[in-house]
C-alpha cells in the first residue's frame, strides 16, 4: 500500500466515526424534540380543557342558568360565541392590535 492510500483509508476511517458521531447526536437531538413537542401539545390540550371549564363556568355565572344555551359538544360553546373568542385569542397574539381592535367594535354593534 503507498503512502497515500494510507492516508485515504486513514481519512476515510475518521470520517466515517466522525459521521456515525454526528448522526448520533443529531438522533438523540431529535429525539428530545419529538418528546417535548408531545408533552407541549398534552399540556395545551390539558390547558385548553381548562380554559373551556372556566369559560363554561363564567358563562354560567353571567347568565344565570344551570346550562348555557346551545353549546356544542366539541367547543363547551355556540358556534357564533365560539368564533367570537377565536376572533378574540388571535387577536390577543397579534403584536399589532389594531385590525383587532377594529373587529372588537363592529362585534359590538
Amino acid at each position: 500500500m503507498t503512502k497515500l492510500q494510507i492516508l485515504n483509508a486513514y481519512l476515510t476511517e475518521r470520517l466515517m466515526v466522525a459521521v456515525r458521531e454526528i448522526l448520533e447526536v443529531v438522533g438523540e437531538t431529535v429525539s428530545e424534540y419529538q418528546e417535548e413537542t408531545a408533552r407541549i401539545h398534552r399540556e395545551n390540550e390539558s390547558l385548553r380543557r381548562k380554559l373551556r371549564e372556566v369559560v363554561l363556568e363564567a358563562e354560567t355565572a353571567w347568565t344565570g342558568a344551570a346550562h348555557p344555551r346551545s353549546l356544542s359538544v366539541s367547543e363547551g360553546r355556540s358556534p357564533v360565541d365560539h368564533q367570537h373568542y377565536e376572533q378574540e385569542w388571535s387577536c390577543s397574539l397579534r403584536e399589532d392590535t389594531s385590525p383587532c381592535q377594529s373587529l372588537s367594535v363592529l362585534h359590538q354593534d
